[in-house]
């Protein structure tokens, strides 16, 4: 809107003719061309409010009165009984104006682009601009675009996450060792292999996908792309419409924080510390849900949110890291190459 209201008022005083000097030596036939075409645009040559026998203050209701009963007088149909062809001809050219006229008058910014033309005839191209932009300008609310794109994008985001997460679920359970540790379950809760076998097929086809969905639940673990079933929460348009509320918890929750540990000075507690250790960490509440017990009580007794314990631990990790890469195969090989430099080839025949 602010962009538009600057074109406006830009294009107004850029076209004003007190500023337009150059347009000075523009001939009078020129203007009235200009002035003629705008005017077939509106009522012609032809005053609108003159047409409809209204003042410029009417209201929109006293202009759609008086377009109703000129035209009860100068319909074709009410002057179909007419014996004169002239009377005729003359009426519905009378009533083309008329409703011309109605159309010009009863669309409010189509009105008030009128009306600059009227005052201000001379602003040619303003008004052309003024013109077009009120018949063409899309009518549909902004609000209304906004929905249908955060509706569509929510949808195709949605649609995403579920297609991507069907596609890593069925990896998964494609691979060996999830086939293996759900024979390991069914005959466990068969009673054995000998009693899985005496099952019938359909029994044991259920009980199967019963535990396969129970193993993929409690025993995977997945990251990345694809890790997360589509959840609507996760969508744009659930995180638009929730942001203002989601704002207001957040300032909420610093104004709790600031006033029971920095002025009250509190001591932390076990869900408090969980959140610093997480966010030194970079890491979501998925995450953080995927880090087993022991790795997360050792995380929080290292207190990685207060002074350097963070960067120390970050180390530790870098080293034990290239301890396992230098006790890989493929690295000692890497580094045997590296030390025996690249080979050399002699093409001397002598």
């Amino acid at each position: 809107m602010r962009t538009f209201v600057v074109l406006r008022l830009l294009s107004f005083f850029l076209l004003s003719p007190s500023l337009a000097r150059g347009y000075e030596d523009a001939s009078a036939d020129d203007d009235d061309s200009a002035v003629d075409s705008l005017a077939k645009l509106y009522c012609g040559r032809d005053n609108c409010y003159s047409l409809l026998e209204v003042s410029r203050e009417a209201t929109v209701r006293e202009i759609k009165h008086s377009y109703r009963r000129l035209a009860r007088v100068y319909h074709p149909d009410k002057q179909a009984a007419s014996k004169d062809p002239a009377a005729r001809e003359a009426a519905q050219s009378m009533f083309t104006k008329i409703a011309k006229a109605y159309e010009v008058l009863s669309n409010p910014k189509l009105r008030e682009a009128y009306d600059l033309y009227i005052d201000h005839p001379e602003y040619a191209a303003y008004n052309y601009y003024n013109y077009y932009n009120a018949v063409y300008k899309p009518q549909t609310p902004v609000w209304m675009v906004a929905a249908a794109v955060l509706t569509l994008l929510s949808g195709l985001q949605y649609l995403n996450d579920s297609m991507q997460y069907e596609r890593v679920s069925k990896a998964v359970r494609r691979q060996r060792q999830f086939q293996q540790r759900v024979k390991e379950r069914l005959a466990e809760e068969a009673g054995g292999t000998r009693a899985l076998r005496k099952m019938a097929d359909a029994d044991r086809d259920r009980l199967e996908r019963e535990i396969e969905n129970t193993v993929f639940e409690e025993e995977v673990r997945l990251n990345g792309s694809g890790s997360k079933p589509a959840d609507i929460r996760r969508t744009v348009g659930y995180r638009f419409l929730r942001s203002p509320l989601s704002l207001a918890e957040n300032m909420a929750r610093s104004i709790r924080w600031t006033y029971r540990f920095r002025i009250n000075r509190e001591e932390y507690g076990p869900a408090e510390r969980e959140y610093l250790t997480r966010r030194a960490l970079k890491m979501s509440e998925d995450d953080w849900r995927m880090v087993d017990d022991t790795e997360k009580e050792q995380l929080l007794e290292r207190k990685l949110y207060e002074g350097d314990n963070l960067e120390e631990y970050l180390r530790e990790r870098e080293r034990e890291e290239r301890a396992r890469l230098e006790r890989s195969g493929a690295y000692r090989r890497y580094r045997r190459i590296k030390r025996a430099g690249p080979a050399s080839y002699n093409y001397n025949d002598d």
